[in-house]
């Protein structure tokens, strides 16, 4: 996912660039003068605003232009009560499951559903509600630990860590080095002229 999402600069304005996501739309919109750039097909904000960015990208994808290292963690998560929800049901940040209509659910890809039932309830036909039966038990992989007690969960939702895993690629890293570096020249630059 890192490879996907970019920020360069230029001229005091940052091209942000990553995969198509509505969150990350919806949080975007909220960053002080931000565009949507038609040709570059990117998202562009004043310089200074790209940590603010930078933690909607993490909110959302989990990672950062500039992040190697993420410790990732997969959870055992019980429903302890019925959870009734419109759009989809999250965990810690996670998207659980969403209605795909009004007869069938859409599990995440990083899912289990491990016991119990989750399915949709409601007559609305357009948006039907999501539920998750008492005593329903899913795995969740790929769960950044920072966003643990970051996010409510829908109440009676207890979870507890199966298994840990922290993602070293040396090569990523190697990327991350060379970037930073060359951040730190344009700082450097920046600075001379200031």
């Amino acid at each position: 996912m890192k490879d996907e999402l970019k920020i360069t600069i230029e001229n005091g304005i940052a091209s942000i660039y990553t995969p198509y996501d509505k969150l990350f739309i919806q949080k975007i919109k909220s960053v002080a003068g931000r565009k949507w750039d038609s040709e570059k097909k990117c998202w562009t904000v004043p310089e200074s605003e790209v940590e603010v960015v930078r933690k909607h990208m993490k909110a959302v994808y989990g990672v950062t232009d500039i992040e190697g290292i993420i410790e990732m963690v997969t959870l055992e998560v019980k429903f302890e009560k019925e959870v009734v929800k419109k759009k989809g049901i999250y965990v810690h940040g996670k998207l659980i499951a969403k209605p795909r209509n009004q007869y069938e659910i859409q599990f995440s890809n990083d899912v289990t559903l491990l016991a119990g039932e989750i399915r949709t309830a409601g007559v609305s036909i357009h948006n039907p509600d999501i539920l998750v039966e008492a005593g329903t038990v899913v795995k969740v992989i790929n769960v950044p630990k920072y966003d643990i007690g970051c996010y409510s969960n829908p109440v009676g939702v207890t979870y507890k860590i199966i298994e840990e895993a922290t993602n070293i690629d040396k090569e990523k890293l190697i990327s991350e080095k060379e970037k930073l570096l060359a951040r730190l020249a344009e700082i450097d630059k920046l600075l001379e002229t200031a």
